[in-house]
């Protein structure tokens, strides 16, 4: 999964604040947005709402 590709389609070339606690880590909206796109690709579905 080409994560920074998601990524760049959701904020193109700004900063995805949003979805960060840090300039490399995501925080719990980063790590979601990172989870949903893995588990399709894996074919295991889409998370539970929480």
């Amino acid at each position: 999964m080409d994560h920074e590709t998601h990524w760049r389609k959701h904020h193109g070339t700004a900063d995805p604040i949003a979805w960060l606690d840090d300039a490399a880590h995501p925080n719990a909206a980063g790590h979601l947005h990172t989870a949903e796109p893995t588990l399709h690709t894996l074919g295991l579905g889409a998370l539970d709402s929480l």
